[in-house]
């Protein structure tokens, strides 16, 4: 199964692409934490790919945590 990217960013002149995968949530647990789980089927680890995780606050949909 191939990972699907959100973000691929590369730098001007050079090929060195770093594949960028957005998780995002609402809505916290109830313990007020941001939890979210990557399933080795559906992510590989490689040095040129990262995850970044964000949660949004509800009431006005601002970025409160990355």
């Amino acid at each position: 199964m191939m990972t699907e990217f959100d973000i691929i960013v590369n730098l001007k002149r050079a090929f060195r692409p770093v594949y960028v995968q957005v998780k995002s949530r609402f809505i916290l647990n109830k313990n007020k934490r941001f939890v979210q789980n990557v399933g080795l089927h559906t992510f590989k680890s490689h040095p040129s790919f990262y995850i970044i995780f964000m949660y949004f606050t509800p009431d006005d949909l601002e970025v409160a945590t990355v």
